[in-house]
């Protein structure tokens, strides 16, 4: 029950951190369970790999994964150790891409988290289809 209120208290934040960039209830179907359609990148070598993250002002961290997991590491700042941390968290969900968005899949629900508008990509992303836009720095 603990873990699924700070799952849930994490993405309440990245709803209201996004400033708009979030939409819920967009007309998008989940298809039996928990299958989505992979991101289009080819995992290497079978090896987890971060291909989004999102910085949740002062809040976290929410890392995408290349098998489409995703998962939160609240409280942690954007730095090289927490984003290594990432990858040791259980997975919260699942996503699938959309044009210039990830569709989440967390339980039973599904939401738009959209990374570019206008062609640009929002703020707060450190991370964009496994390309750096901020570069990592070790945690202070």
């Amino acid at each position: 029950m603990k873990k699924q209120w700070l799952v849930l208290l994490g993405f309440a934040v990245a709803l209201c951190a996004c400033n708009g960039s979030i939409q819920s209830g967009e007309s998008v179907k989940k298809v039996g369970g928990d299958v989505v359609e992979q991101p289009k990148s080819v995992p290497h070598a079978g090896n987890k790999k971060l291909l989004f993250v999102y910085s949740i002002s002062g809040a976290g961290l929410m890392g995408y994964f290349n098998d489409s997991s995703i998962s939160v590491c609240p409280g942690c700042d954007p730095c090289t150790q927490n984003f290594e941390t990432l990858y040791t968290i259980e997975s919260m969900g699942k996503y699938s891409m959309g044009n210039d968005c990830l569709i989440t899949h967390i339980g039973d629900r599904v939401d738009t988290v959209a990374y570019k508008r206008n062609g640009k990509v929002i703020p707060d992303w450190i991370m964009v289809d496994g390309n750096w836009l901020i570069p990592p720095q070790n945690c202070k």
